[in-house]
């Protein structure tokens, strides 16, 4: 995996520029935390890393490599069932291993024949973050990713980050818990208002 360089980016929503002329650059093996207040342009920022959203102007960079998605929504239905769509609109070979061993790793592999609305909202999320990373992807966009989790849930979560940085990928994702941002991320990205606050590395690896 190269760099991504996200080059003096805007978004507008109407009036309202949700970013306003946001750079930056994350290299191999980086894990970037974007954090901010509500509003400040963090999802946004992601959504557009994504392409789920245009650019009204700039540029980003990320090549052809494979981009794993976590958004708001879980764009699942059923359990395995989905997790194998998901898989297979990927071209994962071996995709049904694949899927077991995900269940089974984020301790699902018993709820696997259950609808997604009847998981707890913490099953839900770790089913959402096993569908992110079913193609073994090589730029990792987590929206929120510890939200609703709780401990042995978060350490699943981690343990997606750690895999996708200990291959050279690139983690983006977002957060308002600053101690589970410290605990992973090799860098943070502080937006305010649609603007870069600071971008830096920091020194606590998961």
């Amino acid at each position: 995996m190269g760099q991504l360089k996200v080059n003096n980016i805007s978004k507008r929503f109407g009036a309202v520029a949700a970013l306003d002329g946001v750079s930056f650059e994350a290299g191999p093996a980086s894990v970037v935390a974007v954090l901010g207040p509500n509003s400040a342009g963090k999802s946004t920022l992601l959504n557009c890393v994504a392409s789920v959203l245009r650019l009204d102007g700039g540029s980003i960079e990320i090549g052809n490599a494979r981009v794993g998605y976590l958004g708001h929504s879980s764009f699942l239905y059923d359990a395995l069932a989905n997790l194998t769509f998901w898989a297979r609109l990927a071209g994962v070979d071996g995709y049904s291993q694949k899927v077991r061993g995900l269940l089974e790793a984020a301790g699902l592999d018993r709820h696997g024949d259950k609808k997604v609305r009847a998981l707890s909202a913490g099953m839900e999320k770790k089913l959402s973050i096993c569908r992110a990373v079913i193609n073994d992807p090589e730029v990792l966009i987590l929206d929120e990713p510890f939200s609703a989790l709780d401990e042995s849930a978060r350490c699943f979560a981690f343990d997606c980050i750690r895999r996708v940085r200990e291959c050279g990928g690139i983690v983006l994702f977002t957060t308002h818990q600053l101690e589970l941002a410290r605990e992973v991320a090799t860098h943070t990205l502080a937006l305010c208002g649609g603007k870069v606050v600071s971008y830096g590395r920091v020194g606590v690896k998961a």
